[in-house]
Formats: structure tokens, sequence, C-alpha cells
């Protein structure tokens, strides 16, 4: 299709990359690709949108109603895909933050000595709202409140089922408890992810184990600690992006859902913070980057991408302190392979084309199944 480059210099990361100079003709059939692409592929349906949101929303009226902890709820909280409207594929997911009304006037936040990716919250009197046995050592124990949290979920569920049609079951994934609603027939129709929250002050902490808390060991130190969560940070960060360029985004998770064999490695979570850096580095720095069309930003972020991989470092955009590199536990030689398959979609258009039409090829029975195998709880951060 007769396309011509120019070489843009990245000054952040002394990276050049290929952005595309295309004729207006032949730039309007590429951004109809996508735009196909998006129609046929990654938009929801409304109707299956609306049905399972209705249902949703009166589930959450009834956990509000219902669920009965031996510690008083502050609120739910709605995050992740959903809120962002970066939901793709099918609505069969949503995520929902249980605050817990633990007040700044009796509780204090402290970031623990060896990992500052935790911290422990320590007593400053005596509150009324917060049960004796979820305190260890003078501190709220993150291990206690999801031990009650699990017992209390499990008790809803019973009680949900004896009172609906609709059925719910219950496993565990990470620090999240999944209610999984099906009708009557038996039928999947979407998850629910219940995450126990605290907010004291700027930070936001949620109950991910401490690895030398995990295999249900809350007496040890690390069971009181709390891992620090950027999500509402994250979320409004990406609210903030506008609609269209948001678009971009979706159209990198479908093909990861469809292209699964190469971009499945790696979570959603990985993908979207790694757009969440790329976007508003370049959206700063590109000449003329609103005027750039969506296909030319597909490009860009995939070279973003790519270099990234060959860093083998990305971090959560708002860990300033570098703490935590997503990419830390993959494999040098299956990163390398990935930034070798994003690099050729930058650098050959009809490659990029290509992948765009693959449909369905994948080693899993269900979007979701996806995201639980490659750890989709990594949104809490």
């Amino acid at each position: 299709m007769g396309t011509t480059y120019v070489v843009c210099i990245e000054p952040a990361h002394h990276l050049a990359i290929l952005v595309p100079q295309m004729r207006p003709r032949v730039k309007n059939a590429y951004n109809t690709v996508l735009k196909t692409y998006y129609d046929q592929h990654v938009s929801i349906d409304k109707e299956e949108k609306k049905k399972m949101d209705d249902i949703y929303i009166s589930l959450k009226i009834d956990i509000k109603n219902y669920l009965e902890l031996p510690f008083t709820i502050g609120g739910l909280i709605d995050r992740g895909s959903n809120p962002e409207e970066l939901k793709v594929i099918k609505q069969d997911e949503y995520d929902l933050l249980v605050k817990l009304n633990v007040s700044g006037s009796y509780w204090t936040s402290q970031v623990h000595e060896e990992d500052s990716r935790y911290m422990s919250i320590k007593a400053r009197g005596k509150d009324p709202n917060v049960p004796a046995n979820l305190i260890k050592d003078g501190k709220l124990s993150a291990a206690h409140v999801r031990n009650n949290f699990h017992s209390a979920v499990q008790k809803y569920v019973s009680n949900y089922n004896r009172r609906n049609n609709l059925k719910l079951a219950l496993s565990t994934h990470g620090p999240a408890k999944t209610l999984h609603v099906k009708d009557v027939s038996g039928k999947q129709l979407f998850d629910v992810d219940l995450v126990p929250l605290v907010k004291l002050g700027k930070n936001w902490l949620i109950g991910k184990p401490h690895d030398k808390a995990k295999n249900m060991q809350p007496d040890v130190p690390e069971g009181c600690l709390w891992r620090r969560s950027f999500t509402h940070r994250e979320s409004h960060a990406l609210k903030c992006i506008p609609k269209g360029d948001r678009e971009i985004l979706k159209i990198v998770k479908t093909m990861r859902h469809y292209n699964d064999k190469q971009m499945g490695m790696l979570s959603t979570y990985v993908y979207k913070t790694a757009f969440l850096r790329w976007y508003n580095h370049d959206s700063k720095s590109v000449p003329d980057f609103k005027a750039l069309s969506m296909w030319t930003k597909l490009v860009m972020y995939f070279a973003y991408v790519a270099d990234t991989l060959r860093k083998e470092r990305l971090y959560p955009y708002f860990d300033q302190d570098n703490l935590d590199n997503l990419l830390d536990k993959r494999k040098e030689s299956a990163l390398s392979n990935l930034a070798q398959y994003c690099h050729k979609m930058v650098d050959d258009v009809n490659f990029l084309e290509s992948q765009l039409s693959v449909k369905a090829i994948s080693t899993y029975s269900s979007f979701d199944e996806i995201e639980t195998k490659h750890n989709r709880f990594l949104s809490v951060y």
C-alpha cells in the first residue's frame, strides 16, 4: 500500500522509532481495517452489556446488604476495566474493592523496612469497628482479615443461593474471592472479584499476601503486611486519556486474547502499564501527536513494548521507586521472542494487518480463563 517511514527519535529511550507517513488514501484504508476489527471483535454487544450490568448492580446491592463481616464495610468501589471503559469481547468480569471502615483516628500506616511494596497498619487507640481477633502484636493483620473475609463470603454465597434463582460459586485468586455468577440453568454469566481494601491517608492497601505469608500462615510476622495498590491512581490516569486513544489499548487487549500463543505470556495489566507509560511520554514529546492516525499510534505503542521487553524492565506507572519489575520472573528467551514479534508488527505493515485477522486461535476455552492463568489480578497494584 505504498507506505514510507520517517525516523522519530525517542529522547527518553534513545530509540529510533519508524513512524508510518502515509498518503491520506492509504491512511484511511488502514484506519478502516482498525475500525472493522474494533466493531467486529473488540466491542461488546450493547444488549449483553446492559443485561450483565443490571444483574451486577443488583448483586452489588445484595452484597452491601447481606455480606456479614466481623468489621464494618466503609463502601464498595468498582475498579478495573469496566469503570475505565476498557472491557473487551464479553461482559464477563467485574472487580469490586470492599473498603474496610478503618479510621486514621485509630490507625497509622508504616512502610515495611525489608520490602517497601508492603506496609503495616499499627493501632494507636482502640477502634470500636475492628474486633480484637483481627489484631496481632498491635497491628491489623492482613492474613486474619483475609481468613475472616473468606469465611464471610462463603456464608454469603450459601445465603444468596437459598434466596435467589441465580446461583453463586466461590473460588480464590490471589487476594480476591471470586464469585462465579450463573443463571438458573447453570450457565456462567460473569465473575465478580471481591478484594478487601484499607484506605489510610493517600495509601490504598489490599490484602495481597506477602511471599512469606502464603500457604495459610497467618501468624508469621509478614502475615500482618498489606500490599500498596496504585489502582485508584491508574484508573484516574486512564480516564484522563481521550476515549479514541484508549481504544488502542482495547485493540491490543483483544489481539492478546486471539493471538494468545504470542502475546498471552503477559497479563493485560502489563500491556496496560506499558500503555500508560508510552502514552504519557509520547503524547507530550512527539510532534502533532493528536493528529496522528490510530494505526500510527498502534505501531508506536508496539515499538515501545518491543523496546521495553528487550530491556526486561517495566514498573507500575505510579511505582516511583521502581520496586516491582513486572517482567522480573519471565524467561529472557520468552521476552526476546515476544519483542521480536512486536518489532515485526512495527516493521511490516502487512504482518500487523495479518495479526488483526487472527480470530479465536486460543489454547484456552474463554477470555476469563486466559486472564486467570496469567494472574489477572495484577491490576490491583
